[in-house]
């Protein structure tokens, strides 16, 4: 017999105060644990430098800390649908804390590697999926909107922590730098985690079924995703040392990640807002145009202003893509598992910002410049495009209702 959705008492929550705190709180939880994870391009040079390694070794830093922390995210995606986002963020503040006290008390780069590696890994993977299933689950009519107010925490953090890395790092060094971040991890993640309500059933009604989210359309997502994010996460790695061969000061060239920061704000306040509106497809496609049409003009670069131009196209299509990424799972797969859902989306996140940074770094080292490296991440962005475009704007059909217990 098929099972009717039953209504909740908390169902009236929805788009409430109450949502609106969860909304709140998963911006500052975003703003402190990628602020601290995406200014790593800041450090870049200082470490280099000290452990004495090359742009494909420094690179390896970031690409193994994104392994973890989107590349876990297929398992605290699962576990926060089953215990709520709270536990998690006390969970992430800590381990990014350990991790960060441990990467400034290296004093060998496979230290290095280990601590911030498994620390702010583990830690940003308790984070980033739990808080965004979590919002898209307090809303129903004004979800796309709120997902873009949530993740712009992420652009707001690389807008504040890339300039203010850079300048802790001239007064004080790199190593009490990261002391200084571990303190604000502990603190902050930990409180939004005791603060944060806790969703009930998915919306919508959505609660009483289940999708088949591993056809056809998820793999041309997946696809898709991957390929998008092996040239995505290059800039948060290689744009300031790139800028600093050029001749830019480091403060200014550390400035390039903060104006990604930036638009990638407006872009997800802008886009999240359009997609309550039009088609989430063809903004999601559009989004990735414009990620790809922004390492073209990497690539042509010849001074400060056009870098500026770069730093601000991709970052409008970032921060695009980041806030419709949930609204388009939840539009194509429904909501009952939208963290497993998000989890699964993010392992193919992790290999690519894995993959990207890496060899982009060994790329540079082999060829001397950036040129041929920026031309090839083109093309690659220009595939994630066409993979978008067999997917349907519209729920995947033949949903199936919950089994009773009784059944087999």
């Amino acid at each position: 017999m098929t099972l009717r959705p039953r209504q909740h008492q908390d169902a009236p929550s929805l788009d409430s105060p109450t949502a609106w705190l969860a909304c709140g709180l998963s911006l500052v939880a975003l703003f402190v644990a990628f602020g601290i994870a995406y200014s790593y391009g800041a450090f870049f040079s200082s470490m280099a430098q000290e452990f004495g390694t090359r742009h494909g070794g420094s690179a390896l830093f970031f690409s193994a800390t994104a392994l973890l922390f989107f590349g876990l995210s297929g398992v605290t995606g699962p576990l926060s649908d089953r215990i709520g986002p709270g536990p998690l963020l006390v969970a992430g503040g800590l381990f990014i804390a350990a991790g960060l006290v441990g990467t400034a008390r290296a004093g060998e780069l496979w230290q290095a590697y280990l601590a911030y590696g498994l620390g702010v890994g583990i830690g940003a993977s308790c984070v980033f999926v739990p808080v965004v299933a979590a919002v898209g689950r307090w809303f129903a009519r004004r979800r796309s909107m709120a997902l873009g107010i949530a993740v712009s925490g992420i652009g707001l953090g690389v807008l504040g922590f890339a300039p203010l890395s850079a300048w802790l790092i001239e007064l004080h060094g790199w190593r009490s730098t990261y002391y200084f971040y571990a303190l604000a991890a502990a603190v902050i993640l930990p409180l939004a985690g005791i603060l944060f309500p806790r969703p009930g059933r998915a919306p919508d009604g959505t609660h009483a079924t289940t999708t088949r989210w591993g056809g056809r359309r998820f793999a041309q997502l997946y696809l898709a995703t991957f390929l998008l994010n092996t040239i995505l996460y290059v800039p948060f790695v290689h744009l300031p040392p790139a800028a600093e061969a050029g001749g830019i000061d480091p403060l200014r060239a550390a400035g390039l990640v903060g104006i990604i920061g930036l638009a990638s704000v407006v872009g997800r306040l802008a886009i999240g807002m359009l997609g309550d509106r039009y088609s989430l497809m063809h903004l999601y496609r559009g989004c990735f145009a414009l990620i790809t049409l922004s390492f073209l003009i990497w690539g042509t670069a010849g001074s400060y202003a056009a870098l500026m131009l770069f730093a601000v196209v991709l970052g409008f299509g970032y921060g695009g893509y980041i806030a419709l990424t949930p609204a388009i799972l939840a539009r194509l797969f429904g909501l009952y598992s939208l963290g497993r859902l998000l989890g699964m989306t993010y392992t193919a996140v992790a290999l690519g910002a894995a993959l990207g940074p890496v060899l982009t770094g060994l790329g540079v080292d082999l060829t001397g410049g950036y040129l041929m490296i920026l031309i090839a991440l083109h093309l690659v962005g220009l595939l994630a495009v066409l993979a978008t475009l067999p997917i349907r704007d519209e729920p995947v059909t033949g949903t199936t209702h919950p089994q009773r217990d009784s059944d087999p």
